[in-house]
């Protein structure tokens, strides 16, 4: 799962764009996105999104929310409750968006690494398993890279 914040709005359909190649050349599922966006009004627009069938999509958007705590966010009255396809109904996004700063966007994604799927049946098939496992996020990287050097480069030298 991963957890994105954008300031102002410079959207312009690539983030979508890529998404929609990775989902159709097979390489990630979309498992579940919820897209929250508070413009310099306090307007909100949100976007849900999953390439499962309703039930599933309920389901991990019930436990999505648990993950992220949306019981923890502001309470919000009024207004319609109903339920959308990935499960989230508009208090829950009110409930959110409460909590987002104008002019700030907020996307969590939860993607099936599809490229995956081969690797970890070879492997288990070699009688390994997961021992850790976690993604390595920017600020460890920019420490890598300033003990070791670009990872492109690294990549072209010789080992010795």
């Amino acid at each position: 799962m991963v957890m994105l914040a954008f300031d102002g709005n410079r959207f312009e359909g690539r983030i979508l764009a890529e998404l929609k190649r990775l989902r159709e050349e097979g390489i990630v599922r979309l498992v579940g996105l919820l897209f929250v966006r508070k413009d310099v009004e306090g307007t909100i627009t949100s976007l849900q999104e999953s390439d499962l069938e309703p039930p599933a999509a309920l389901l991990i958007g019930s436990a999505m929310r648990d993950l992220i705590g949306t019981r923890r966010f502001a309470a919000v009255t009024g207004g319609a409750s109903e339920t959308s396809l990935f499960g989230y109904t508009d208090a829950d996004i009110r409930r959110i968006a409460a909590e987002v700063p104008t002019d700030t966007a907020v996307a969590l994604a939860l993607f099936e690494h599809l490229w995956a799927l081969d690797l970890k049946e070879t492997i288990v098939d070699a009688g390994g398993f997961v021992v850790a496992d976690g993604l390595v996020g920017p600020a460890a990287l920019m420490t890598l890279e300033q003990e070791f050097g670009r990872f492109d480069q690294l990549a072209e030298q010789p080992l010795n």
